[in-house]
């Protein structure tokens, strides 16, 4: 009787708990939706800080004073802003140097564009006899290291009077370049259904018309990507532009 007793309080004072527990007040809709919303803000702020705080410690230093910019703690926001150092690079020739970079990175982007599209376009959907070689070799090009293409390059610049010639760049940029741009659009292209291509022939769309108004406008991204990539690439490239 006395175990029973304690099992029938154990099972009141449970209920009792429960019973508290529900009386509770409960969080409604909008004070989740709000929590959420504020813990997505936070994270998105800090985000934000991580991403763009070099960004803005790179222009508040270039806006400093050469004392300011040793001072010990640094200063988040500049005492006595100053373009001097603006006024310098641009005395410089930096406005020269920009001007070749661009020129140089867009050439190289137009044809490696050009050359990748039908080249991944080729490796994607045509059929011939060592297609597969062909592939292989142009992966191998693209993992082949650079600095041991530089004393070939640079002879055969020389034997065609290309050094200090601002168009041997991008001649060269184009060889480590339109593999990648290849093999990113082919994945691009096998992605796509066939059919398509066979719908608009159907209705007397050429290849080239299926190419450039169905196939590319589809493949959008993996061109932009390829793009910007190749325009990085060119414009970062320090080695063979001081060399040749």
């Amino acid at each position: 009787s006395e175990l029973k007793e304690m099992i029938d309080q154990t099972i009141i004072s449970k209920n009792l708990n429960n019973d508290k527990i529900s009386q509770l007040p409960k969080l409604s809709k909008l004070t989740k939706r709000a929590i959420s919303k504020g813990f997505t803000l936070v994270c998105v702020f800090l985000l934000l800080v991580v991403v763009l705080g070099p960004t803005y410690w790179m222009f508040v230093t270039s806006i400093k004073q050469d004392v300011e910019v040793l001072a010990q703690p640094p200063t988040l926001i500049p005492l006595k802003p100053t373009l001097a150092a603006y006024t310098t690079l641009f005395k410089t020739g930096f406005s020269r140097y920009i001007f070749n970079s661009t020129i140089v990175a867009g050439i190289t982007v137009v044809v490696s564009t050009i050359l990748g599209t039908l080249a991944g376009y080729s490796l994607s959907r045509f059929k011939y006899p060592g297609k597969k070689i062909i592939g292989r070799l142009i992966l191998f090009s693209y993992l082949f290291p650079g600095i041991l293409l530089m004393v070939p390059m640079y002879i055969l610049a020389s034997k065609l009077n290309m050094i200090d010639n601002l168009f041997v760049l991008p001649i060269i940029y184009v060889t480590f370049s339109a593999p990648f741009y290849s093999w990113l659009l082919k994945a691009f292209f096998d992605s796509l259904p066939k059919y398509i291509e066979d719908a608009a022939m159907i209705d007397g769309a050429t290849r080239w018309q299926t190419i450039w108004k169905i196939i590319i406008p589809l493949s959008a991204p993996g061109v932009a990507g390829a793009a910007l990539w190749t325009f990085i690439m060119s414009w970062q490239e320090y080695m063979f532009a001081v060399i040749l």
